[in-house]
């Protein structure tokens, strides 16, 4: 496991303010922060709300709603708190289907 030097509260603060004047900035800071730390702590929500002068729950609403920043979920005194994606995972093959799904036939 990789242990980190900088906390990661200070690289979302660090992303935030770098991205913090550009329009419409959520979108891009939560990229950023997936970039770089692999998934969105539960700690991110609440400084990137703060630094955009948003809600928490409208950034949290981001976070949960589009599947790029989904990963395994772990429910922690009533708040979900998003864990890093796993590594060793393969990913799905589409081709796989094609092999196994019965072929149509024509007559």
């Amino acid at each position: 496991m990789q242990t980190r030097s900088v906390p990661e509260t200070d690289i979302v603060k660090r992303i935030v303010a770098e991205h913090r004047a550009r329009p419409g900035p959520l979108l891009e800071i939560l990229h950023a922060i997936q970039d770089e730390l692999g998934y969105i702590p539960g700690g991110a929500v609440p400084v990137v709300a703060e630094g955009l002068n948003l809600s928490r729950a409208e950034v949290h609403g981001v976070v949960t709603f589009y599947h790029h920043f989904r990963g395994a979920r772990a429910r922690v005194s009533g708040s979900i708190f998003m864990k890093p994606r796993p590594t060793d995972t393969s990913p799905w093959n589409p081709s796989i289907v094609w092999v196994t799904a019965p072929a149509h036939q024509p007559s």
